[in-house]
Order: C-alpha cells, then structure tokens, then sequence
C-alpha cells in the first residue's frame, strides 16, 4: 500500500470522502494547520460552485472539468397517477475527466507517466 492510499484509508471508514476527511487529508498531505485546510478547502469549493452558477466552466488542468448545462424542460408522468407533468429547464452540472484522470484510475499510466500521478494533484 502505497503513502497515499494509506492517507485516504485512514480517514475513510467507507467509500466516501466528505469535506471534513478532505480538509484532514489537506492538511496531512500538505502540512497545514486544519484552520488553513479548511479555508483552501472551503475557498475552492467557493470559487468553483459561484463560477458554475454563474454558468462558467471550471477547467482543472490533468484533473478535469466542472461543465455547467441545461436540462431543457420536458414531459414527464407522475408515477402513481399517469398524469403528465411539465418540468422545467434547469441547471445541471457535469465532471468531465482528463485523459490523464481517466488513465490514473483505470491504472492505465505507461512508465513514462510515472511522474503524472503527482501532477494530477500538484500546482502548475
């Protein structure tokens, strides 16, 4: 078992990482106080669900994209009843992988991409 993964089995007791795990995973792997985690933490996620309100996409270079759409509105049928129902167009949101992510997790990285594995989660 490799550092990393060692970092994330022990703040998991299951298949879900919460904020709170990811704040302590922050400031583990970083060295930062769980005061300082929590701001980054709390700042990026911030930045990330205004810039999607506001219908900008969030590009995270070898990780992947936060794609705001629209569900255009449609018919639908109440399960009990059978009646139609309109439903209207609202926002969605879509996590588009990189090329790289989608390697990293399906353990595809060459030896040449060794390295990548770091990148995914360092600072350009």
């Amino acid at each position: 078992m490799t550092e990393k993964s060692a970092v994330i089995e022990k703040s998991s007791n299951n298949n879900i990482i919460g904020k709170l795990d990811l704040i302590e995973l922050v400031s583990e792997k970083g060295n930062f106080t769980k005061s300082e985690s929590t701001r980054a933490v709390e700042c990026i996620l911030s930045i990330i669900k205004d810039s999607v309100k506001n219908e900008k996409e969030v590009q995270i270079r070898k990780f992947g994209s936060f794609v705001p759409a629209i569900q255009k509105a449609f018919t639908g049928r109440n399960p009990s009843t059978g009646d139609s129902i309109e439903v209207a167009e609202k926002k969605t949101l879509r996590f588009k992988p990189s090329k790289l992510f989608k390697k990293y997790i399906n353990d595809e990285a060459s030896d040449n991409d060794d390295d990548d594995e770091d990148e995914l989660v360092e600072d350009e």
